[in-house]
């Protein structure tokens, strides 16, 4: 089994360090769904990501939590490498691909420096990138590390989604956290949320940070019928995006 080492107390950030704490917390307080076979149309955030074919040489899982989704992929990718702000869910992704070629890397910030640039095939993102704090430096970073013609597929929570805007209607909040208790104490406040995103706006940032897209997905319990109008039906956004073959970092 791979330990995870925690970097020194001269480079951590003592804010990062506590926030870390907070998600550890947060994550062991409840129970981590692993990803069910996909059968038709997919119906979570994980089956989502899953579905979208391809394979190569390295995959990069950004927030890769206790390694479900890495563990789905690993025969369509020869490395995996997941990043992650908990230590102790990054712990359990080493236990769970102990029998893998898996990097862990324990993040401190919305970056990679540890990740060389142009070495990763596909990077993932499931429900990591409302969490950032810079968001234009981590769609930067990601860019960077793929190599010209890699791609991202990225998903997060729908703001826009039709239940949310009759939330807002009525004066209350519209928690994208799944079983986010706002009205009460818990580690984080909307699970950690800095950062809410529409299909349109996600697409954007993407553009501006030098992806190219090449499609949009729709999904949940009720399977395609989340993707007749995803902007509206769908409770997450799902982007497949590109670095064009090419193209340098901006």
């Amino acid at each position: 089994m791979r330990t995870v080492k925690s970097p020194s107390t001269s480079d951590t950030d003592p804010q990062a360090t506590s926030l870390a704490s907070k998600y550890d917390q947060y994550y062991t307080e409840g129970d981590i769904t692993p990803v069910v076979p996909l059968s038709g149309w997919p119906r979570d955030r994980n089956q989502a990501i899953v579905s979208v074919p391809g394979h190569g040489r390295a995959l990069l899982d950004i927030g890769c939590g206790n390694g479900e989704v890495l563990y789905e992929m690993r025969h369509r990718y020869k490395t995996l490498t997941g990043t992650e702000l908990s230590s102790a869910r990054l712990q359990k992704a080493s236990q769970l691909l102990t029998k893998d070629d898996f990097r862990p890397v324990l993040a401190t910030g919305d970056t990679f420096p540890e990740i060389a640039s142009g070495s990763i095939d596909r990077a993932i993102s499931s429900d990591v990138i409302e969490h950032t704090v810079d968001i234009y430096s981590h769609l930067a970073d990601i860019f960077r590390v793929l190599r010209p013609g890699g791609d991202l597929v990225v998903n997060t929570p729908n703001i826009a989604l039709v239940s949310r805007r009759l939330q807002l209607l009525i004066g209350e909040f519209p928690a994208t956290s799944y079983g986010a208790n706002i009205k009460g104490d818990t580690a984080l406040f909307d699970g950690g949320h800095l950062h809410y995103f529409t299909f349109p706006l996600l697409s954007r940032l993407l553009r501006q940070t030098g992806f190219h897209v090449i499609g949009k997905m729709g999904f949940g319990r009720f399977g395609r019928l989340h993707n007749l109008w995803p902007e509206m039906l769908s409770s997450s956004v799902q982007i497949h995006a590109r670095r064009p073959p090419g193209q340098q970092k901006h």
